[in-house]
């Protein structure tokens, strides 16, 4: 087993994390200001656009570690592990949602339903820990099998998956002989791990050649940029032409993704020392996840600002608020079981970029 980790992944999950509570902001803020239009609009849903790396970068994440950590199957316990740690919290977490969800027309039948959805179909924020839950159950599968084929051959049918995949859903109308269909269609297809095979793949085959990926990667910088720049304009050229919805959950958010998480993977390397606020992002970047659209019920809208302001304001109070929240409930028995734990990292101190070892919890 191997644990030790470089400083990419501290900048990926920081990273992943800022963008998706900065997404959540922005379709906050263009909710409750629908009405205002103009270049501030533009601005955000440009912006918006850009950030929708952000979860399909986790889902690379999740497995890149299990990955790297677990060469030769996972050990004993594995799974109860992560039950207690991720499944407990995303439990207690629905049952909030679905409090505040309902707190405007409460009723016990209603509030065990949005419980029952949360929790069973991912409808709240949530919903990735469901996806992550398959993959581990794919790793345990999958590893030695992906171990004997080739990573090109395994890379390609899993691109071709999961094109189709997402293409099905992003490009069909619901088909109405299928139960459920317009809520499988507008948000039920996200967590079958089909729409997110692909970075499964690339995840485990770049956890398992860490140190040839970084030199592959350093081997090809323009390559890098000008990829990460062809992709990004193909997505905002597939928005304007092809797709309705302006979602990760597209066919031209594979090869974006990819791309964005290799120009990371470049820079980090280049950064002589991770900032501290790298390591506090990522350390509590769960109990973020988890509590930022909670904390952002909370912040009505002001009357008279500006869109952007009111997105600045979501994006520093969700942050803070949650870091808060998440620093309590763990000071007290059970605390991190309700918001989730803080990941504790050790010998993080004066090591160099490239060569520098961290131990975290896979």
């Amino acid at each position: 087993m191997d644990k030790k980790l470089v400083n990419e992944i501290f900048w990926l999950r920081s990273i992943s994390c800022l963008a998706i509570v900065l997404i959540h902001a922005i379709e906050t803020s263009i909710d409750y200001y629908s009405t205002q239009s103009g270049s501030a609009l533009v601005s955000l849903q440009t912006l918006h656009l850009f950030l929708l790396f952000a979860t399909p970068t986790y889902v690379f994440i999740s497995e890149f570690l299990l990955a790297k950590a677990y060469k030769d199957g996972v050990p004993s316990g594995f799974f109860m592990k992560r039950v207690k740690n991720l499944l407990i919290p995303y439990c207690f977490m629905g049952v909030a949602y679905a409090v505040i969800e309902g707190k405007d027309s409460f009723t016990w039948s209603a509030l065990i339903v949005e419980t029952v959805k949360n929790i069973v179909m991912g409808d709240f924020v949530a919903w990735f820990i469901l996806l992550i839950f398959q993959f581990y159950i794919l790793h345990m599968i999958l590893s030695k099998f992906l171990n004997r084929i080739r990573p090109f051959n395994a890379l390609i049918i899993s691109f071709v998956i999961n094109i189709a995949y997402l293409g099905f859903f992003n490009l069909t109308q619901p088909l109405a002989v299928i139960p459920f269909h317009d809520y499988i269609w507008a948000r039920g297809y996200w967590i079958p791990c089909l729409g997110w095979i692909f970075y499964f793949t690339v995840g485990y085959y770049a956890g398992r050649n860490y140190k040839d990926i970084v030199q592959w990667i350093h081997r090809r910088q323009l390559w890098i940029f000008g990829s990460t720049l062809l992709a990004l304009g193909l997505v905002f050229l597939l928005d304007d032409l092809v797709f309705s919805k302006t979602t990760s959950k597209r066919p031209d958010m594979l090869l974006y993704t990819c791309c964005v998480i290799g120009l990371i993977f470049y820079v980090s390397n280049k950064v002589n020392k991770v900032p501290p606020w790298v390591y506090h992002i990522s350390s509590y970047s769960f109990s973020i996840y988890l509590l930022h659209k909670l904390i952002m019920t909370f912040i009505p809208p002001i009357p008279k600002m500006g869109m952007i302001s009111y997105v600045a304001i979501l994006f520093v109070a969700s942050i803070f608020g949650s870091v808060i929240v998440a620093y309590l409930f763990n000071r007290i028995p059970f605390g991190k079981y309700v918001v989730g734990g803080i990941q504790e990292i050790k010998n993080k101190e004066s090591m160099p970029s490239i060569q520098k070892k961290t131990v975290i919890e896979t």
